[in-house]
Formats: structure tokens, C-alpha cells, sequence
């Protein structure tokens, strides 16, 4: 299906939205623990949006997955899901 100019822009707002809540993540993650010491502790997300990602959740997740391990960008970050991804 074609990205109309409203759908477009929907998605953009969504992976505004997405991208916002992964960087709040990430920095809330990265605060140090005090427990008997400090520990910190980093993570790493795979974003795939619905439904241009896919329409059920068991799709949603295996996109969210692949964007996850994609090699480039590291850890500590975050990544959305691409249809240019490899599926493998």
C-alpha cells in the first residue's frame, strides 16, 4: 500500500512518539543502581510500528526483534524496523 500524505505523516508522529519513549527508556535504564555498590546497566530496542510494520502482534515482535539485532549502531540504542532489513 502506498503512504498517502496523511498516513505519512501519522506514521511520522507515531515514530516521533516512538523514538521519544526509547530515549526516556534508555536514559532511565542508564541510571546507576545502588544496591550494595552501583551497578550500571544499559539496553538496547528494536521498534516496529503497526501497522506498517505489521498487523498482529506475532509480527510486530519478529520485526521489533530483527530491528533489535540489526549489527550497526551498537548498544545502548535504539532502532526501527526497516523492510530492507535482513530477514534471514
Amino acid at each position: 500500500m502506498a503512504a498517502t500524505s496523511s498516513s505519512w505523516s501519522h506514521r511520522a508522529v507515531g515514530a516521533e512518539a516512538a523514538e521519544h519513549l526509547a530515549a526516556l527508556l534508555l536514559t532511565a535504564i542508564r541510571a546507576p543502581l545502588v544496591l550494595w555498590g552501583s551497578v550500571s546497566v544499559t539496553a538496547s530496542l528494536g521498534i516496529a510500528m503497526h501497522p506498517h510494520d505489521g498487523l498482529d502482534i506475532e509480527t510486530l515482535l519478529k520485526h521489533a526483534d530483527i530491528a533489535l539485532y540489526q549489527p550497526r549502531g551498537g548498544r545502548d540504542c535504539y532502532r526501527f524496523f526497516s523492510q530492507n532489513m535482513d530477514i534471514r
